[in-house]
């Protein structure tokens, strides 16, 4: 990280503010997506943040979309309670790690979930997908996102002990 920052700031900066910055840029990547797809943000009134871990876009969704429910869901209790605290205006709850989700069907008019489905089974991948097609409101959109096949080429070069437990192919 140090190394990082001297580069880039040519000082020190506090891991924190490096996060903030980081998260800020992938945030915007979320908002041209939605863009070059005629979306906005503030057209949306129910945003789900499946995975939301702790609360790092949804702080963006509430911001953002101020008129609009921001729910995350997560399946580290610990997570959902600092969501809670940190993260009042939002609506957080604990997940399963397989559907369903407690909600009612077309709860959600935007699915959003970074990187979740890159953790996944193939099995659990299409029960997901079966899962938001219920809670996703008619007309919704859904942002998914994945890492690439780089990522899985540098996961076997690195741990590929990780390939089995995912049941990852490259």
């Amino acid at each position: 990280i140090d190394k990082i920052n001297s580069i880039i700031f040519n000082r020190p900066v506090p891991y924190q503010v490096l996060l903030d910055k980081v998260n800020l840029i992938l945030f915007q990547q979320i908002w041209r997506v939605l863009d070059r797809n005629g979306l906005a943000f503030e057209q949306f009134t129910s945003i789900l943040d499946f995975g939301c871990g702790a609360g790092r876009f949804s702080h963006y969704f509430l911001k953002y979309a101020p008129a609009a429910r921001v729910s995350g869901c997560e399946v580290v209790p610990r997570l959902v309670n600092k969501c809670r605290k940190l993260l009042p205006k939002g609506e957080f709850f604990h997940s399963k790690a397989a559907p369903p989700l407690d909600v009612p069907d077309h709860s959600f008019d935007l699915i959003y979930s970074y990187s979740v489905f890159t953790h996944l089974t193939e099995s659990n991948h299409i029960a997901w997908l079966k899962e938001f097609a219920r809670v996703l409101k008619p007309g919704g959109a859904m942002l998914l996102t994945t890492h690439s096949y780089e990522c899985l080429r540098r996961v076997a070069l690195f741990s590929p002990e990780s390939l089995e437990k995912y049941q990852l192919g490259c």
